[in-house]
């Protein structure tokens, strides 16, 4: 996940901090922005001081960047004399032309190494997400045009051209009404894991929108439109007769008895009419509804605490379980789990990943795990990626987990298929991909 030469974020952690990014866009509504930062002239100071030399610029330019932007700001090297970084939790437009401003500045003092005072330039570029849409890679690409694109043109900061980007080229509000009337929108589920039997015990629903003109946009970016325009609440209402649709699919095809999770936003559930009447459209499920389970965000939990305690009280008394999803990057997950009638914690995927690298990380998770069996909690771990990983969740009792590992989020078919094939699988010797 880092750069082996700066210690700044390699290009695959800097996505992984730029999908976070989406997420709490679409959980805060605060946009965020991603700037590109080219070092003017890189190959001439090569020539000129040496690579070793060189080298060592690059890290005095990474530990400025850092130490100048602050905690609200990752930094990362694309590669070469290219840095990224990105900054969260903008107020607007304006306040990242003043970072962008001060990225400038870092640049205007010299740097000096081995006796040597060197004047460095640099060509930046920027872009404001959601306002220029895509997902990770496709951000940094537009960064780095931008970037590109102030260089050809003699600009030292230049901002994303926002009108060059497919979708903006539509109306997405009403493009979300459109594919809801023409039935566009799709489930696909990840399977969930029972980490001692080693079969599959359920999935997690996430919606997936293969759009007829523009391709799969991430939900990343419709979600955060749907919410702020209202259409998050008719989406959600899809979404949960999907689901129901989706089970009688699978028990006509032998998959009998498998659990469903199901996202609820922060904004349905600041929504008085939706928690009133969340209760009554769970009670008319068609199946046992001890199988359906809703995952929700520190931030949902938050929205509106006194409602959304009574609907989540509601739907527990039926059965339904409510789990904690990304369980360890709130300040107060430990109190929620107390105070709202919560079954399952599962652990984010930042965690399990960082697990095998970091000691105090892999101490954080035992914590945790060994926190939620103290409240007779069911624990899921996120994001499992390689066996060292899961081998360590089931040494330290983890219930269930779910990730790459064992398969991406599947349309319904090959989740089937998926299912099938998996619990077939003689898994004494250890769980199979």
């Amino acid at each position: 996940m880092h750069d082996s030469l700066t210690g700044s974020l390699n290009a695959e952690g800097f996505v992984a901090h730029l999908d976070r990014a989406a997420e709490a866009v679409s959980k805060s509504g605060k946009p965020f922005g991603v700037i590109s930062v080219d070092i003017s002239k890189f190959q001439k100071i090569n020539e000129a001081h040496g690579y070793a030399f060189a080298n060592q610029l690059l890290c005095l330019v990474a530990q400025r960047l850092a130490l100048i932007l602050g905690g609200r700001f990752s930094v990362g090297r694309l590669g070469g004399n290219e840095f990224l970084l990105l900054i969260e939790e903008l107020a607007d437009k304006r306040e990242l032309g003043e970072v962008l401003d001060i990225v400038r500045g870092a640049f205007s003092h010299h740097f000096e190494l081995y006796g040597k005072r060197l004047q460095v330039e640099a060509y930046i570029g920027a872009l404001l997400y959601p306002e220029t849409f895509g997902n990770s890679e496709e951000l940094i690409a537009q960064a780095h045009e931008a970037m590109v694109t102030g260089k050809r043109h003699n600009k030292n900061i230049y901002l994303y051209d926002r009108d060059s980007s497919p979708w903006f080229t539509m109306d997405m509000a009403a493009e979300i009404r459109r594919a809801l009337r023409e039935d566009e929108f799709q489930l696909h589920y990840q399977p969930r894991i029972d980490l001692k039997s080693g079969k599959v015990l359920g999935m997690e629903a996430l919606l997936r929108w293969p759009h007829t003109k523009h391709g799969n946009i991430p939900p990343t970016e419709f979600i955060y439109v749907a919410e702020s325009s209202g259409m998050i609440l008719p989406l959600g209402n899809w979404v949960l007769s999907q689901a129901e649709k989706d089970i009688k699919t699978l028990e006509s095809q032998g998959v009998i008895g498998l659990n469903i999770a199901v996202n609820l936003s922060f904004k349905q559930l600041q929504d008085l009419a939706f928690c009133e009447t969340l209760p009554a459209r769970i009670k008319h499920w068609q199946y046992s509804q001890s199988q359906l389970e809703f995952e929700l965000t520190e931030t949902a939990v938050l929205s509106n605490p006194e409602l959304v305690k009574a609907t989540l009280t509601a739907i527990h008394d039926m059965g339904i379980k409510i789990s904690l999803d990304d369980f360890g990057t709130g300040y107060s997950a430990l109190v929620h789990v107390k105070e709202f009638p919560i079954s399952v914690v599962k652990i984010d995927k930042s965690f399990v990943q960082r697990m095998e690298i970091d000691r105090s990380t892999h101490d954080i998770v035992e914590s945790i795990i060994s926190f939620a069996h103290r409240l007779n909690l069911e624990v899921v771990g996120e994001g499992i990626e390689t066996i060292e990983q899961l081998d360590a969740l089931k040494s330290m009792g983890c219930e269930q987990g779910q990730g790459y590992y064992f398969a991406k989020a599947l349309p319904l078919d090959q989740f089937i298929d998926f299912v099938r094939e998996f619990n077939r699988v003689d898994t004494k010797q250890g769980l199979k991909t």
